[in-house]
């Protein structure tokens, strides 16, 4: 057996075992791939609702990012839920790099759990591969490859999460390390354009491969530019070429979410992160990289400090190693020090208001990423160790440890005790029936509303939207909308209140689906129902006319004679806003918290004070209709008669709102 050998028979050899090791993981959901979903066995209850919620909602933003990816690239972080909020994309994981692994399933196949099982598949393949690749790269062994590979692509943390797979969807970053390595060395264009290339598809991933992958990466990088710092000179070209691609898709996925926060004050930011413990780094635990993977890595350690091992001159091993420690400091809540009793808190959490963005990392222990990455890369180099000590047996070598790997990995009882957890699944009846998708033949244009809007968790009503193909108003991720409460308001005054079908309409929702019960059949509306005994009915909603999306409506009704009453010294009054125009009123884009000037006069007119706030404006009102909104605005001190206007800073002079306040005495202590 020749060890370095990268021959065609070792590379079809990785990508069958990878493959299969996955066919079988998955093999739940073969006999019916468009109607089963693998879904995690043995969870009840609340668990097994979110479980399946996060799922649901994967599917469908797999599917709709598949398909805006063909058709609208330039909009796939606007998304097509949580309608009609600016940017609903920002409020999870935009998943893009999945979406790109299901546009060719989409096309072909047109089927929403199918697109999503088939990226399943593939996501582990690719992985493996891209180990492969980068490993048989620095070691010139195809063996250890093949080894480093298989490891990477099923460990449970990624093949056994079928729910979220972009927790683990680093399977880009190892061609995006090849490829820096080579473009030092080489130095071709070619090179160049798989560097941006594969750094551009990780960046695509999720938020929590991106932050393994700045961590692992960013020491990689420094290493190999100290390594090879006459090299940059005349790579500087080039390496602005990769900057500037690297730049845009950066500036393309994350300055939404940058907008989102800024527009919403303490949206995504404020929850709690969820991190690990230095005692999920034993056996059982989640950080635990599994007994084959972590002998190997400590073979590939010790090998590393006693000779270099590489085709090269740059070794990997200690920059990874590097990046690997600053992952586990960033997962664990804190750090103990020995000796001093000291304990450093998570690197997240001291990132936090220090990197924009970082408070909103709700699971840190997704970023666990990068150390099984690094983990694996180690394993690489410690079979290529134990196999230049035994080449005569090397063929016998690599199959006992595929062999252990892969026992250890798919044996329940085995994997629940190296890795805390088994690869078990069972296959779930999750497509729609055909009498709920043929109600969506009826639909008119626009977005869709689903009832009762209150659920707790609707993924559900997403995921529906992967098969009818409209936006949906149903909101699902790690943030929640700020206009869910107003659209469940508007919701549950159908179908008695004829504003609140305007209302909707007005904010282009065209149909109400309602799951479960009748909420009649209100004049007016076209009615399409399923089959007998069907509980999902859809109805079509009819618009008032002509929509005036500017703030023209309100201006015009903003003198109201009804008087208010507020406690004196209070920070906040409840301001009325009323339609005042013939035509219905629609919040201009974009929708967004308004800064608005209130200024309080006393009873002859004369000023008294002024203030700014910010305070979200009704989304939508029919003719004559008024809305409350709350707004952060003290009220005088005194007790009194006032008049209080207020205006868009933008135009001050044209009120939208005009009240006569009564400020009465606070009551005594």
């Amino acid at each position: 057996m020749r060890p370095s050998s990268s021959s065609a028979r070792w590379k079809w050899t990785a990508l069958l075992l990878y493959l299969g090791c996955t066919l079988w993981a998955l093999r739940v959901i073969l006999p019916a791939p468009a109607t089963l979903l693998p879904h995690i066995g043995g969870l009840s209850g609340y668990w097994d609702a979110l479980v399946q919620g996060d799922q649901y909602f994967s599917v469908a933003k797999v599917t709709h990012d598949a398909r805006m990816l063909v058709r609208e690239p330039w909009r796939l972080m606007e998304g097509r839920h949580c309608w009609p909020l600016p940017r609903a994309t920002t409020l999870g994981e935009h998943m893009i790099g999945e979406g790109l692994v299901g546009v060719v399933p989409d096309l072909v196949f047109h089927e929403p759990i199918l697109t999503y099982n088939v990226v399943l598949l593939l996501l582990p393949v690719i992985a493996g591969l891209t180990m492969y690749a980068f490993v048989l790269g620095f070691t010139g062994s195809a063996p250890a490859a093949l080894v480093a590979g298989l490891l990477f692509a099923i460990h449970p943390a990624r093949l056994g999460n079928a729910a979220e797979p972009y927790w683990m969807g680093n399977h880009w970053t190892p061609l995006a390390l090849l490829f820096a390595y080579r473009l030092f060395t080489r130095r071709r264009w070619g090179d160049a354009l798989g560097l941006a290339v594969f750094t551009s598809l990780q960046l695509l991933d999720s938020f929590y491969p991106i932050m393994a992958f700045a961590l692992i990466g960013g020491t990689y990088m420094v290493a190999l530019l100290v390594h090879e710092r006459r090299a940059i000179a005349p790579l500087a070209s080039k390496l602005l070429v990769v900057g500037a691609i690297v730049f845009a898709v950066s500036w393309f996925v994350f300055v939404p979410y940058l907008r989102t926060r800024a527009t919403w004050d303490t949206l995504l930011a404020g929850r709690a992160g969820q991190l690990y413990t230095a005692r999920d780094l034993v056996l059982g635990g989640g950080l635990y990289p599994g007994t084959v993977m972590t002998v190997l890595a400590v073979v590939g350690i010790a090998d590393g400090l006693r000779r270099a091992r590489h085709t090269g001159d740059y070794d990997p091993r200690i920059p990874l190693l590097v990046g690997a420690l600053l992952v586990l400091w960033a997962v664990l809540d804190e750090v103990p020090v020995p000796l001093v009793h000291w304990r450093v808190p998570s690197l997240l959490r001291l990132l936090n208001g220090v990197v924009p963005g970082v408070d909103a990392v709700r699971v840190g222990f997704a970023v666990s990423s990068g150390w099984f990455l690094t983990c694996a890369v180690l394993a690489g180099f410690g079979m290529r160790a134990i196999l230049d000590a035994v080449p005569r047996v090397g063929h016998v070598a690599v199959a006992v440890v595929v062999i252990a790997g892969l026992v250890e990995t798919f044996t329940p009882h085995l994997a629940a005790t190296s890795f805390g957890r088994a690869i078990a699944f069972e296959g779930r009846v999750s497509r729609p029936t055909d009498d709920v998708l043929s109600l969506y033949a009826h639909a008119s244009e626009g977005a869709v509303l689903d009832v009762p809007a209150d659920v707790p968790i609707p993924a559900e009503y997403v995921f529906l939207s992967a098969y009818h193909g409209h936006p949906t108003v149903a909101c699902y991720g790690s943030y929640k909308s700020p206009l869910t409460p107003d659209i469940v308001e508007l919701a549950k005054r159908l179908p008695i209140d004829r504003n609140a079908e305007i209302d909707l309409r007005a904010l282009g929702i065209g149909v109400v689906v309602s799951h479960g019960l009748h909420v009649g059949t209100p004049a007016g509306h076209h009615f399409a129902a399923g089959g007998p005994g069907e509980r999902t009915t859809l109805y079509n909603l009819q618009g008032f006319g002509e929509v005036d999306a500017t703030l023209r409506p309100l201006a015009a009704g903003a003198e109201n004679p009804v008087p208010r009453v507020a406690v004196a010294g209070a920070t906040s009054v409840v301001v009325p806003f009323r339609n005042g125009s013939p035509l219905a009123y629609r919040h201009p884009d974009p929708i967004a918290p308004t800064t608005l000037r209130a200024r309080w006069y006393d009873a002859g007119g004369q000023p008294v004070a002024e203030y700014l706030t910010r305070g979200l404006l009704p989304l939508a009102l029919a003719p004559g209709e008024i809305a409350m909104r709350q707004l952060t605005v003290p009220v005088p001190p005194s007790a009194g008669d006032y008049r209080l206007v207020v205006s868009s800073v933008a135009a001050p002079d044209e009120a939208l709102s005009m009240i006569k306040v009564h400020a009465s005495p606070p009551p005594p202590p």
